[in-house]
Parts: C-alpha cells; structure tokens; sequence
C-alpha cells in the first residue's frame, strides 16, 4: 500500500513507504512517516498541477549518474512538483529514497525494505499521454501521484492516484499506453 500524505494539496507526497515495507513507516500514522529534506521546502502545491511524469527519465539518470551506473528501483513516483525514486541496496534488503526536484537530487540513508525490484531499462511509457485517458475519465478528480511499482521477474506496474473532490482517493492501474486496467478504492 501506498502512503500519501492527507494535506497533498498543500505539501508535496511521500509515497511508498508501505508499498516497500520501510522500517518505522505505517498507513495508520502519515504524519510519523520520514519525509526527504528536498520535500519539507516544497509547499503550495496547485491541485490542477500536472504530473512531472517527464522528470522521471532525467531522475533516473541523475540516480544512476550519481551511482555509478543502471540500478534497481522498488518503486519511483512522480508528483506536480518532484520525483521519488526508491532505490533497492544490499541485496534488495534495503531502499534508499531519492527525491529529484528542481532539478536538484537529495537521499536519504537506506531503511529496511522488500518487494519486487525492476531496472531503469523496464520503465516504458509515453510521458506524454499516459495520464490522458484518467484525466478524460475522472475529468473532476485531482491526479495527486503516477507510481511505477516493481512486478514479479522485473516488470512494473503503473497506477495513478486520484483524488475526490467529495473525499476518497482511488489506485487507478493503468497501462503504458494509459489505458485503464483496473480501479481501487484506498
């Protein structure tokens, strides 16, 4: 499970800490989960603000040029403002979180995680128009992150979270190419 910040609106999104199984994180108590330096100085987040999904690739790249070359990924999530990314180190044992904003890369050191792991090489969508048929089918709902999760043997999956005007948010699953595979309530 994902974890997003209930004020998302105001402040940027710290997403993953369930979904990676993060040491000292839970979905019962956002307000104790770790948050990267680069994300607390990131405030006023318009609602109507488009995902930065086209700052995934040059976040990519900025990790594994600061790494020294391609890595694996837990997860990596794109808001309006900036991108995590969640690199797995020590043998997929532990993640360490990268927050690209402004084009400027911050970490945090490594917690305890699991999960399924993929490579830069696995990520393949068109930035372009992958949140177009969500923003045509939820035409009133707020886009508040796009999360590509590693799958079972290196795939990935790709959903978008929406929130409600009225309240609620929803995991939407969709396809490379946008396409809706299916719809969660969180």
């Amino acid at each position: 499970m994902r974890l997003v910040r209930a004020d998302s609106v105001a402040v940027a999104l710290w997403l993953g800490c369930g979904a990676l199984g993060l040491a000292g994180c839970s979905s019962d108590d956002v307000a104790t989960a770790p948050v990267p330096t680069a994300q607390n100085t990131v405030l006023a987040v318009a609602a109507s603000s488009p995902l930065r999904v086209d700052l995934i690739a040059p976040a990519i790249n900025a990790v594994e040029l600061r790494l020294g070359g391609p890595q694996r990924y837990f997860e990596i999530s794109a808001t309006s403002v900036l991108v995590n990314l969640y690199v797995a180190t020590d043998n997929s044992t532990t993640a360490t979180g990268f927050v690209f904003v402004n084009g400027s890369l911050d970490s945090e050191p490594a917690q305890e995680a699991k999960g399924n792991t993929f490579s830069s090489d696995a990520v393949d969508f068109d930035p372009l128009t992958v949140t177009d048929v969500v923003t045509a089918e939820l035409a009133t709902s707020t886009q508040d992150a796009f999360v590509i999760e590693g799958g079972p043997e290196g795939t990935v999956q790709y959903s978008i979270i929406a929130s409600s005007v009225v309240g609620g948010q929803l995991v939407v699953v969709v396809g490379k190419d946008g396409v809706i595979r299916s719809v969660d309530p969180v």
